[in-house]
């Protein structure tokens, strides 16, 4: 296996068609990682439990926290090895994979920053205690919208 892999990061803006369109487009441009922020989810039954739109060529992977709506989400290709970290944060905004590629061990970071409408007491991701790891991992990536376009 190759130790580099293709990465798209978007923000789909909870939209289940535009999901789809990348997904497509992840297909036809060879990506192993899709990395979504504002994804479109349904919840699967009565205790919460979210997902998005399902591939055959990917298996997601979402936060480590389930009572509010995620804003985080990877799509991983099914022959890649990956997981949710032990450090991925409890927070529905911040989202924390291990990835290996062959002997190349990695972390994906996949950041949503501003404040949850579920949330009254809510504040900007960023801002929140113990949100991203201390120590980073040789090869990290930090990918995501960090809304920089707000004041």
């Amino acid at each position: 296996m190759s130790s580099y892999v293709k990465v798209l990061q978007v923000n789909v803006n909870r939209n289940s068609s535009t999901t789809e369109n990348v997904l497509q487009t992840a297909i036809e441009l060879d990506i192993k990682v899709l990395v979504v922020q504002e994804p479109w989810v349904i919840t699967g039954d009565n205790n919460r439990k979210y997902r998005s739109i399902i591939h055959s060529s990917y298996f997601q992977i979402l936060p480590n926290y389930g009572t509010l709506r995620p804003r985080t989400l990877v799509y991983i290709a099914r022959e890649l090895q990956a997981s949710l970290a032990s450090n991925s944060p409890s927070d529905p905004d911040c989202l924390i994979i291990d990835l290996s590629l062959g002997a190349l061990k990695m972390q994906l970071i996949n950041f949503y920053n501003t404040i949850h409408p579920e949330d009254p007491n809510s504040i900007l991701t960023i801002l929140r205690e113990d949100i991203l790891p201390t120590t980073l991992y040789n090869s990290s990536l930090l990918l995501g919208d960090f809304n920089t376009h707000h004041p």
